[in-house]
């Protein structure tokens, strides 16, 4: 009897082989590629930033003028901070951010499925997990080393701590949320709102003041350490955005008019439905058809799916609400732990209106749209989130390509100007020993235009303007491609 438990438990859990060994590749895969979109400023350059103020550097920002090692001010400094040490432990490598963000992978793997495995039949948990984990956002995510997956690991292992009445753990992920994240505090909310809905569901527990105050005690070290952080940040410095800089200010503005207001919106759709996700809502919407009223009703009337809900509803609700209120960049990375949520509650659903059998079909469909949700690639006039498609990933090597053209060929870099993901010093992008600065200014000799970096529509359009300018020469690997252009108002003037 032992040994046929056991036999049956390795059979439920080999589908955590499948999220486990796909982190793993695409980590060994990463291990030595440069950073990436966001994660340029979020850990390379703030990690620099320690580097070379120490812990002094926590509540400053640099001085006007000094953009180069520019923090962004509203992300705590807990992961440039981290980063800092990892260098000075174990050398100064982009293999030391690739390594560190796997195991936090892994660990999402591990508080994923004893989330799953709690509240889902045996029989499809390691199934249910295998397939939420191969979300292309989450393997992109985890492929260029990004913060958010240490932000979804402590979102997950704090819900695992609410659901199992772990207050040291659930207490441990909420500080690691809030101190990794500016977002980190809207997710510690939601889990806030998810345990006082939470333990009453299934524990039976009451609605007190007494309980509240309980359900309060883990949150109070993160709000209070928070809390102070940015009283003295914004004591210090007079706000959070540093001050030289445009672009930070402007994310901030609102929309521009009606036609701003529904491309947010649409945008906001785009970013939850796209990569195959479109399917998990699909099949949601099929299950509760065939339900109907009353059997939906059942289903909300479990008090945990109903918790369930209120999360996701909060998180999506808060999120939609910077997409129609700012202009600031609407990315997938910012839904992982509102889709996972969400997936849940698809196999809640499932579990309790279809047979296992019927459930491990429906996990084949949705795994096979996720991993070729890696495949969608749009026009250039569309906006792409790069960060959250394995379909970035022959950038790094047309970016290699490039910029050893460029020092071949002795170009003068002070006369190069390039967009999102190639500007900027390139030390702080592939960690190499020189400073080789590519400016942001549109109207220099030279631009490296990249589909990668979503320039703006109306400059787009008019590179494409040979009357303006010339392009010299491509570098392309499979579906990225970074062009070289020369001003033609500086060719005339020679």
């Amino acid at each position: 009897m032992y040994s046929h438990i056991n036999r049956y438990r390795v059979k439920n859990l080999l589908p955590l082989l499948i999220p486990t060994l796909a982190i793993i590749a695409v980590v060994v895969i990463s291990l030595n590629n440069c950073y990436f979109w966001d994660n340029i400023r979020q850990t390379s350059v703030e990690a620099h930033w320690f580097m070379k103020n120490g812990l002094q550097g926590i509540f400053t920002l640099p001085e006007a003028g000094d953009s180069s090692l520019a923090r962004t001010g509203y992300h705590p400094p807990l992961v440039g901070l981290m980063t800092a040490m990892l260098w000075k432990i174990f050398g100064y490598s982009l293999a030391v951010s690739h390594i560190f963000t796997g195991l936090w992978a892994l660990g999402l793997v591990y508080f994923t499925f004893r989330i799953t495995g709690k509240f889902l039949p045996p029989e499809i948990a390691a199934t249910a997990t295998a397939v939420m984990l191969l979300d292309s956002t989450i393997l992109a995510q985890t492929a260029i080393a990004s913060p958010d997956i240490i932000l979804l690991t402590c979102f997950m292992a704090a819900v695992y701590a609410v659901t199992d009445r772990k207050n040291v753990l659930l207490a441990v992920a909420l500080l690691l949320m809030v101190l990794v994240n500016g977002r980190g505090m809207i997710s510690a909310a939601a889990i806030f709102l998810f345990s006082v809905i939470h333990r009453p569901a299934l524990e039976g527990e009451r609605h007190s003041w007494q309980s509240l105050a309980g359900k309060i005690i883990p949150f109070v070290p993160a709000s209070l350490i928070i809390a102070a952080y940015y009283t003295i940040f914004i004591a210090g410095n007079g706000g959070v955005m540093p001050v030289n800089s445009a672009e930070w200010g402007e994310g901030w503005l609102p929309p521009e008019g009606l036609t701003g207001l529904l491309k947010n919106f649409a945008a906001f759709m785009l970013r939850i439905l796209e990569n195959g996700r479109f399917i998990i809502f699909l099949i949601a919407a099929i299950l509760i058809f065939r339900m109907r009223w009353a059997g939906f009703t059942r289903f909300l009337a479990d008090r945990f799916n109903r918790a369930l809900l209120a999360g996701f509803i909060s998180l999506a609700t808060v999120f939609l609400l910077f997409a129609l209120s700012t202009r600031l960049v609407i990315s997938s990375r910012y839904y992982m732990g509102m889709m996972l949520i969400f997936t849940i509650l698809l196999y809640r659903l499932a579990a309790g209106s279809m047979s296992i059998r019927s459930v491990r079909i429906m996990s084949l469909i949705v795994a096979v749209a996720l991993i070729t949700g890696n495949l969608w690639i749009y026009p250039e006039s569309i906006a792409k989130a790069w960060d959250g498609t394995l379909a970035h990933m022959p950038f790094y090597k047309a970016r290699e390509e490039c910029i050893v053209w460029l020092s071949d060929e002795e170009m003068d870099v002070s006369a190069i100007s390039a967009g999102f993901c190639l500007k900027g010093n390139q030390r702080y992008i592939d960690l190499r020993d020189r400073d080789m600065i590519i400016g942001e200014n549109i109207q220099n000799r030279y631009f490296l235009y990249s589909n990668i970096s979503n320039v703006d529509d109306y400059f787009a359009e008019e590179l494409k303007d040979k009357g303006k300018w010339v392009p010299l020469k491509e570098f392309r690997n499979g579906n990225i491609f970074i062009r070289l252009y020369e001003n033609n108002l500086y060719r005339d003037s020679e």
